[in-house]
């Protein structure tokens, strides 16, 4: 493969214009994605972990260039991931490195096979996903008995109604909260697109109390605060999340499996999933099916308001 292309200059500088070195080549999908707009900084680092992955492999190889990469190669590593990673993880990193190897070929209009070309990975099958269990969510309600009691019942009924992810929900400040309707707009989002999601009659009763517990906030103020008055983090919330779990002696839910069980109770009221998609603020109706656990039970219930011969 030949991808070496020089520029000379004046001052007999040699100028590459594609880059050869992994590490440089990374450096520039990286600025590019970021110039693009296309990726929030989260993703940005996804990308990079995943592919310094591959970089620490070849090193370990005594590749150090582009050109040195064959199919053989990239099959070797992604083989002796499955040594340590399930079928999703392994396919969790292959998706950024894909999309590394797609943008080189791309960009430098390389006239060789790229070698991820012949490289395929079926995505792992969806499992059924449904969520914090509502029976186990009562019980963490119920046992919220302490000075924090008022702020940690809205914030377990505002994230499951809401489905925000846990930095969205962080970021919510009181004046993005309408407290008569209950609608909330979420203005740092994945993707950086700002939607609505609503807090429903029983979390926004919840809601008011907790806020009259707070003495003086502004429309500023974040909406759900630590007793010192300080915006929640994720990491804060998520040991809120664990210390309810164990106190009402429950599973500890993870703060996505909120999201999951509001997506799943949404689909079980026949809400349309491509609404329920635009609900959770996802790219597509695909990513969606990995937050509903449609099982087939659910399929059945379903068919007992829709069965053709009962409408003849």
């Amino acid at each position: 493969m030949v991808v070496r292309r020089f520029c000379f200059m004046s001052n007999n500088h040699t100028i590459l214009i594609v880059p050869e070195n992994i590490e440089d080549s990374l450096t520039s999908f990286l600025l590019a994605k970021d110039a693009s707009n296309e990726c929030v900084s989260r993703s940005l680092q996804l990308y990079k972990h995943c592919i310094k992955k591959l970089i620490v492999y070849l090193k370990t190889n005594d590749i150090f260039l582009m050109e040195k990469i064959t199919t053989d190669i990239l099959r070797e590593f992604f083989l002796g991931l499955k040594e340590k990673h399930n079928e999703g993880g392994v396919h969790h990193i292959y998706r950024p490195i894909k999309a590394f190897f797609i943008w080189y070929w791309d960009e430098f209009e390389l006239e060789t096979r790229n070698p991820i070309s012949k490289i395929k990975m079926k995505p792992p099958k969806l499992k059924p996903k449904p969520g914090v269990p509502l029976h186990d969510l009562e019980l963490m309600i119920e046992v919220c008995k302490t000075e924090l009691k008022q702020r940690d019942k809205a914030i377990l009924l505002c994230l499951l109604d809401s489905a925000a992810r846990a930095t969205e929900f962080c970021e919510i400040r009181v004046g993005d909260v309408n407290l008569i309707t209950g609608h909330v707009q979420l203005n740092v989002t994945k993707g950086d697109k700002i939607r609505s999601v609503r807090f429903g009659s029983r979390a926004l009763r919840m809601l008011r109390r907790y806020l009259k517990t707070r003495g003086f906030i502004t429309s500023g103020s974040p909406l759900f605060a630590s007793d010192t008055g300080e915006k929640l983090d994720r990491f804060s919330l998520r040991l809120m999340v664990d210390r309810r779990a164990d106190n009402a002696g429950v599973h500890r839910p993870g703060l996505h499996d909120f999201r999951r069980r509001c997506a799943y109770e949404m689909l079980k009221k026949k809400v349309p999933t491509k609404m329920v998609s635009e609900y959770l603020g996802h790219a597509n109706v695909t990513v969606t099916e990995r937050y509903l656990a449609i099982v087939n039970d659910d399929v059945l219930d379903a068919h007992k308001d829709s069965a053709p011969a009962d409408y003849m």
